[in-house]
């Protein structure tokens, strides 16, 4: 564990004393249970680890947990928090894209009932950037204006000449658009944006000042019962489509902060499942074409004793690659692993099970008996240390003669950029890698 001022820097599976925690959880056990409940801590021998990658906003501390791979990797502090930001921006776009993950509801960002504190302060950031502060528009009225005429007003108050049995007003009302500074909504707009940039500017990465003034507490504006009343007021006569989402952002605010505050409720962002992510990443890094190749993979079929039968769904790679210019494809089973080679005498750890194995050797001979493909075979993961992709060894299996599957490392950079803009590495690249490597 690392601690950066108001951050503390875990990594996933790292063990830790059980007494760092739950000093930050300031000992509250509900949260802590929470924790191990969803399956998101483990505790053995007064020692607790991550299984989860994101982050948990206490009232002193963002509790950071970054993946696996940055174990036994020495950061700086700036570097530290630069890759934990990069996490954050990969978590933001799961909790847009990735609605098959079983903790969806924890990066969702549509939810209104786990919604984490960070995903509102996001949203609140990035309204800001883009329209800037709730402003409260009034009309005055005033005599002989430029504005448009409020004929009701001129009507009422104002004495016409009549000139041929039709009424002449010599002088008329007008409403002047002025804006209301000292609006409720506004001030309270103020604050949650610059409560959100203090807490949450950083790890989202808004590289922007917020110049204006705003209380230092949101009691020092109104009370919660005060401040919702004026914005519920404010939401019934509002339209406007901007308008009407700041409101609701601003109610969903003061709700959050007083939940948050008087229950000490759990507010996550992240997942247990950062390996589909892995997964998800090195499918965009490599151009997966997997849908192009499912029905070179048997499926099973099922009998009774009757003469009925069901074919079953069955098993299939996570990524096919096409290798450009030959009838080749490759395999890549992406592998959210921390493996290692030591030496003297040689070993492998964090290495894919015996079953990982013979699956890839499998989807490699159905690949072969029914296509005409030249095939390579792939375990792919990922590496802080790598700046591209290495071949660092291979996997055999004597029931598979003559075949081999190679272990890549993949830059986590390389990976989690590729996922973030959608992109994949070149064709070049690819066949340069994976036709005939080792």
């Amino acid at each position: 564990m690392r601690a950066q001022g108001d951050y503390l820097f875990f990594i996933e599976n790292e063990p830790e004393q059980q007494s760092v925690l739950l000093t930050a959880l300031e000992e509250d056990l509900n949260r802590y249970n929470k924790l191990l409940e969803f399956g998101y801590l483990t505790y053995k021998n007064e020692q607790i680890s991550f299984s989860f990658v994101g982050l948990i906003v206490l009232d002193k501390f963002n509790v950071c947990v970054l993946p696996k791979y940055f174990r036994n990797i020495e950061l700086s502090d700036d570097t530290l928090l630069g890759e934990f930001i990069k996490i954050i921006k990969v978590l933001r776009k799961a909790g847009q894209v990735e609605t098959s993950l079983p903790d969806f509801q924890f990066l969702n960002s549509n939810s209104k009932i786990n919604l984490s504190e960070i995903v509102l302060a996001d949203q609140i950031l990035r309204d800001y950037l883009d329209y800037g502060i709730y402003r409260q528009v009034v009309g005055l009225p005033i005599i002989n204006g430029a504005g448009e005429i409020n004929w009701t007003m001129t009507v009422d108050l104002i004495d016409p000449i009549i000139s041929r049995g039709k009424p002449i007003y010599l002088d008329s009302y007008s409403d002047l658009q002025s804006i209301n500074e000292a609006n409720v909504i506004t001030t309270v707009h103020k604050f949650a944006i610059g409560k959100c940039l203090k807490k949450f500017g950083l790890l989202l990465d808004y590289q922007f000042n917020f110049d204006e003034q705003f209380d230092e507490k949101l009691s020092d504006i109104g009370s919660t019962e005060y401040l919702t009343s004026v914005l519920q007021r404010e939401l019934n006569i509002t339209y406007g489509d901007r308008y009407v989402a700041v409101i609701k952002r601003l109610l969903l605010y003061i709700k959050l902060a007083e939940s948050n505050s008087a229950q000490k409720k759990l507010d996550i962002f992240g997942t247990g499942y950062f390996h589909t992510i892995w997964e998800k990443a090195c499918g965009i890094l490599f151009n997966n074409k997997i849908e192009q190749y499912k029905q070179y993979f048997s499926l099973p079929k099922w009998h009774d004793l009757q003469g009925n039968s069901i074919t079953k769904d069955g098993l299939r790679p996570d990524i096919i690659v096409e290798i450009s210019k030959s009838r080749s494809i490759a395999i890549l089973d992406a592998k959210y692993y921390n493996l290692s080679y030591k030496l003297n005498p040689f070993n492998v750890f964090g290495n894919p099970g015996i079953s990982d194995i013979i699956k890839q050797f499998l989807y490699q001979e159905m690949l072969e008996k029914t296509s005409a493909f030249n095939v390579s075979n792939f375990f792919v993961f990922p590496s802080y240390q790598t700046d591209n992709v290495d071949i660092i060894g291979y996997t055999t299996l004597p029931l598979f003669a003559k075949k081999k599957i190679i272990n890549l490392k993949v830059s986590e950079d390389l990976a989690m950029k590729a996922y973030l803009n959608n992109s994949s590495i070149g064709v070049e690249m690819v066949d340069c890698l994976l036709r005939n490597p080792i």
